[in-house]
């Protein structure tokens, strides 16, 4: 119900078990990118609130995507 967006949250299932979300976005958006040949330049990761969140933890870890799009979300403390 969270993504692992690089907050410290102990409230969250996530942050306690260290989930790899970047690393599962990764693997799905390379999948499409493979499938219909798409380049990381054309590529935009985007979330809301939480998955805004995930989308700039996504633009500090992963080289998947150029483009990110963040609504409604702050940068996670600590991820800068």
């Amino acid at each position: 119900k969270q993504w692992n967006d690089g907050r410290v949250a102990n409230e969250s299932k996530t942050y306690r078990e260290n989930t790899d979300d970047v690393g599962f976005l990764s693997l799905i958006v390379s999948d499409v990118q493979a499938r219909l040949n798409i380049s990381p330049q054309n590529t935009t990761v985007a979330g809301m609130s939480n998955g805004g969140m995930m989308s700039l933890r996504m633009a500090c870890e992963s080289a998947v995507a150029k483009k990110i799009l963040a609504v409604v979300a702050n940068f996670p403390a600590g991820l800068e």
